[in-house]
């Protein structure tokens, strides 16, 4: 059975209010990733500018009901800030959703640090 909640964390060299900005860029966007050879999209549902956080969706697929992720992104004294993911799964136990939060997260990840990057 797959794990009901996922969290994890990334540092970028990059302000907290840039990350944000590229952060929402690409969930505004759709984050696509293909788990299991599936194509699914991760979009944005909501922004708080203020605080720094967000809402996101993982839309339902053959493996899952589909996911709520989190994200809040913090300032670091160095300069450099620090991105803090959470995601639910829609369905509480799904036998088939194993590893869809890590999916997920390095999907997101990946896209905000290629937006960055440019």
């Amino acid at each position: 059975m797959a794990w009901a909640a996922g969290t994890t964390q990334h540092r970028f060299k990059a302000s907290a209010d840039e990350v944000f900005d590229a952060l929402v860029a690409v969930l505004r966007d759709g984050v696509s990733m293909q788990p299991h050879g599936l194509r699914t999209k991760i979009k944005l549902l909501s922004e708080n500018r203020g605080l720094r956080r967000i809402q996101a969706k993982a839309g339902a697929s053959a493996f899952s009901w589909g996911e709520n992720i989190s994200i809040s992104v913090s300032e670091m004294d160095d300069g450099s800030s620090l991105a803090m993911l959470d995601s639910r799964l829609k369905m509480g136990s799904n036998l088939l959703a194993g590893g869809r939060h890590e999916l997920n997260f390095q999907a997101v990840l990946e896209a905000a640090q290629q937006r960055l990057a440019r």
